[in-house]
This record gives C-alpha cells, structure tokens and sequence, in this order.
C-alpha cells in the first residue's frame, strides 16, 4: 500500500519554527513500517536530531532483523550482509570469530516493554524491561547444531544488538507528538513532547521513594504475533484515575513479537476509537 500523506503541517512539530526550510516528516519510522507522512513537518536541524534517533534503534538494535526479513530503508546498499559469531574450536579453546551470511545466521534481537507500577500518592508509573528474542524461533536449535559442524567447532555464541535506554521511548513519543499534531493540536502538550523527543532526559523519567527509575506514561500489552509488518496506529478516548486521557496505541514489527504501546496524554476525548491500518 503507498504512503499515506495528512494534511501540511507548514511548521516545525518539534521547535515550531516556520522560517526553515521544511521537510516531510514520516509519523512512524519507514524503517519500523511507517507509511503515515506529515508534509512540510521538519526544520533540517531537528531532522538531524529525529534522524539519528531512529537510526540508533532501527539500524544498531534491529540491523540484522531488518536485512533478514528485507524491511523497507532508503539505504539499500547498506544493509547488513553477515552476522559476527563467537565460536570456540575446542572445549578448552582457542577462541575466534566467524562471519556467518544473514540468510543463515541465528539472530537475536532485544524487545522493550513496559510494566505498570502503582504508587499509593503520586498514580501510576512504569518500569521498563527488555527481553532477548531470536528468530526463527522454530529452527534456532537445528540452525546452530548445522552451523557449529559445518564450521567444525566446539559451541558458538551470539550477542544481541544493544539499545540506548531513553532512545527508543523517545522514538514512541516522537509518533505520539506526529499522530496528534494532525488530530489533536489544540490539545497536545507540543512542548513537554517535544522536549522528550529532542533528548530532555528528566522529562521522560522520574524516580519513586524506592529510587527506583520510573518511565512517566508508557505503557505496554503483550500480544501474540500477526502477520504483518507496516505501523499501525490507533487514537481513543480511556477513563485513568478519575480523568479522560487520549491513548495513542502503537504497534509494529508484529511479527516479531513486539507489544503494544500506549502513551497517554491529552485530557480530553474523542468520540470514538480511531484506526490507521496501512498494508495487510
């Protein structure tokens, strides 16, 4: 299915500038199946900032999930071709490096998400986690079994890609500040968002009496997966706490078993749940 283009937004959605030269700016991530654009949405500077933050996600912690399963870049030739594996030749040694092709590789992948805590004062925060997953789940044991004879070794290792703490949380809010700029504008808090998005640490986190690090209003459900690849969006009015806050429900990379994730924000409602399916 082609991109979805909303109307213009004619100024920056992140400083609000309408003096720069502006770009399209995509809701969701192409890289994390994003086919929603908001037109003329982007001064260059906070492209560059937006840029390398999606970036950090989609390339450094999901690079070799994308290669495998071929998922949308601009950057073609730049794709990941081979996955690094630490092998060890005998029981006791020596150890090595192997360059195994993507087609063949095992591959691991980290899932973030996030789990409700109740506080008795201050409401309702979250503690994030991230879980290991590797794919394709139903042939990673005989896959490394026909790799560890054919290379001759002893046993093989392979790490998950890191991923930044804040970086993806702010990749969620940037979706959130995209989606409600074109159906919420006069309610969206643009500059508590903005400031999440661009990199204001402190607005993002927050520490309860335990000093544990709480997220502030991301939350997430597991799922079983579908399948499908392309973003999905979904806006709806929900009851916490006494009040109406609009959720925006985010899901993505189905397939590969992502939650999904719903930010509130907006004390306000709509009349009804609102659904942006693109592709099957």
């Amino acid at each position: 299915m082609p991109n979805v283009e909303f109307l213009p937004a004619n100024k920056c959605i992140y400083c609000r500038t309408s003096d720069a030269e502006l770009s399209n700016e995509h809701i969701v991530a192409l890289s994390l199946g994003g086919k929603f654009i908001l037109p003329s949405a982007s001064c260059s500077a906070c492209s560059v900032i937006t840029a390398k933050l999606e970036q950090n996600f989609t390339r450094q912690s999901l690079g070799e999930v994308r290669s495998f399963y071929e998922m949308p870049t601009r950057r073609k030739i730049e794709r990941t071709k081979f996955v690094k594996v630490n092998v060890l030749y005998g029981k006791y040694g020596p150890t090595g490096e192997i360059d195994i092709p993507i087609s063949e590789a095992p591959i691991h992948y980290i899932i973030p998400s996030y789990n409700v805590k109740k506080r008795d004062e201050d409401g309702l925060g979250s503690v994030g986690t991230l879980t290991a997953q590797h794919l394709p789940n139903s042939l990673q044991d005989v896959k490394f079994q026909s790799l560890m004879r054919k290379h001759k070794v002893y046993s093989m290792t392979v790490e998950a890609c890191g991923i930044l703490v804040g970086n993806f949380e702010r990749v969620l809010w940037k979706i959130v500040l995209g989606i409600g700029w074109h159906y919420f504008p006069k309610s969206l808090n643009f500059s508590k968002i903005s400031e999440m998005v661009l990199g204001v640490k402190s607005c993002l986190f927050e520490s309860d009496p335990d000093g544990e690090l709480l997220l502030k209003n991301i939350y997430s459900l597991p799922r079983h997966p579908q399948n499908y690849s392309d973003a999905r969006l979904a806006i709806f009015t929900k009851i916490d706490e006494d009040h109406r806050f609009i959720y925006v429900e985010i899901d993505f990379f189905a397939n590969l078993g992502f939650p999904l994730y719903f930010l509130p924000n907006v004390d306000t409602e709509l009349d009804q749940r609102y659904d942006f399916v693109c592709g099957d």
